[in-house]
């Protein structure tokens, strides 16, 4: 798929670029990244091959267009990549090939036809050889769009009552209300009919809606909008696709856990117990005793092993001295720096550099 004019970015654009209407944070953790979206409305069009040594994807909004092939060095890093999850609502089509998607601990094989729905809570990762588009969406843009074009009926009929009533069309609706922060929702749909047919439904309106993403013309975001309905209209067909949904609550612990660890490693470690409990509105001892039942760590400890991963990362990769890494880290105390590299990785930072660059 090919539309419009596209620039060739590195993968830092989405690491480093606050403002990029898709960033990414925690790029170097080793347990958890994090997708955040600042436009309402995103496709990823995405190609896989681990064989191969190929990644590529093609983002279209409303912003920005641009293609990303990955790199070889970069290709590494991705395989090991961690899971991750999202500030919002995913959905995945495959269009080619398999994708091996890991959430929530289990493993899922999905072919060409087959669509996932996950909200932001789902903790997973795809891999495989695969071509597939993932529509990112801020959690009230569904609800708006059905909104707008609701109030253009007098009376609203059966068929779009129908639409409203499924489970998928609920869980989109009720994703930004104040509860949902704790909800982990994860919709399967599966053809009920031979994925040729439902491709031949579905690709045109890709192309259709990807067309008018890149042109920008006036009445586009309202084509957008009803292309992404009619898309969803075949999801919830049950003469085109079985819908199964899986649904948990988390703890307001294993929230909390969460929040403290992505605050950790988003500001890489630079963050105290005290802050954090401001930020959050609990008490620091409450705060360290949940992530000490959650990860095996007190959040002092948590935060030195970022500190250190971050200085072991600043090593290998920039030309700072020791010195400049320590102050850009906030450590002021060298032979307590030393102390905790050295019992973390058996060697003291000049010898990490010095074999790093070996």
């Amino acid at each position: 798929m090919q539309y419009g004019e596209h620039i060739e970015i590195d993968i830092q654009y989405l690491v480093s670029d606050l403002n990029a209407p898709l960033s990414l944070r925690n790029y170097d953790s080793q347990s958890m990244q994090l997708f955040e979206l600042r436009t309402p409305f995103l496709v990823l069009v995405s190609k896989s091959d681990d064989e191969k040594s190929v990644y590529q994807f093609h983002q279209f909004s409303f912003d920005a267009n641009f293609c990303h092939i990955v790199g070889e060095q970069e290709l590494n890093l991705f395989r090991k990549r961690p899971l991750h999850q999202h500030s919002f609502v995913e959905i995945m089509f495959v269009l080619d090939g398999e994708v091996i998607n890991t959430t929530e601990g289990n493993t899922y094989t999905y072919h060409p036809g087959d669509c996932v729905i996950m909200n932001r809570n789902i903790h997973h990762r795809e891999d495989g050889v695969f071509q597939a588009v993932f529509f990112d969406l801020q959690e009230d843009f569904i609800r708006d769009v059905i909104k707008e074009e609701m109030a253009t009926f007098r009376s609203v009929p059966e068929k779009y009552t129908r639409f409203l009533r499924s489970g998928l069309i609920k869980m989109l609706q009720e994703a930004n209300q104040k509860d949902s922060q704790f909800r982990k929702n994860y919709f399967d749909c599966l053809p009920v009919i031979p994925q040729e047919r439902i491709l031949q439904e579905i690709t045109p309106l890709l192309n259709s809606l990807i067309r008018e993403l890149c042109s920008g013309d006036p009445g586009s975001v309202s084509m957008v909008h009803g292309y992404f309905l009619k898309l969803l209209k075949l999801l919830c067909d049950p003469q085109m696709y079985n819908v199964s949904s899986i649904s948990s609550t988390l703890s307001k612990k294993d929230f909390l856990a969460e929040k403290v660890c992505h605050i950790l490693e988003s500001r890489h470690g630079r963050v105290s117990s005290s802050a954090l409990s401001d930020m959050l509105h609990y008490n620091k001892e409450y705060l360290n005793r949940i992530v000490k039942e959650r990860t095996g760590k007190t959040i002092s400890q948590y935060r030195q092993m970022i500190v250190l991963r971050e200085a072991r990362r600043l090593l290998e990769k920039t030309d700072l001295s020791i010195s400049e890494i320590m102050a850009q880290l906030e450590l002021s105390n060298r032979s307590f720096f030393y102390s905790l590299f050295r019992k973390e990785y058996g060697i003291t930072p000049a010898e990490y550099r010095q074999q790093s660059r070996k």
